[in-house]
């Protein structure tokens, strides 16, 4: 792999980390006001994947 390659693999992973790390705020800051069913509706994902990153959240 050339070096330009493994600039480009860096970059993407800090951005898939930067918007794991958003997510997360997100759902902290949701956690507070609505309930998992709501949070799960308005980001159109499964309430298991809501309540596993609650979970997370409060380690």
């Amino acid at each position: 792999m050339q070096s330009w390659e493994e600039k480009i693999l860096i970059k993407q992973e800090g951005i898939a980390e930067g918007k794991l790390e958003e997510k997360q705020e997100l759902m902290r800051k949701l956690s507070n006001k609505f309930s998992i069913e709501q949070i799960a509706e308005m980001l159109e994902i499964d309430i298991s994947e809501v309540e596993n990153i609650i979970k997370e959240l409060a380690k």
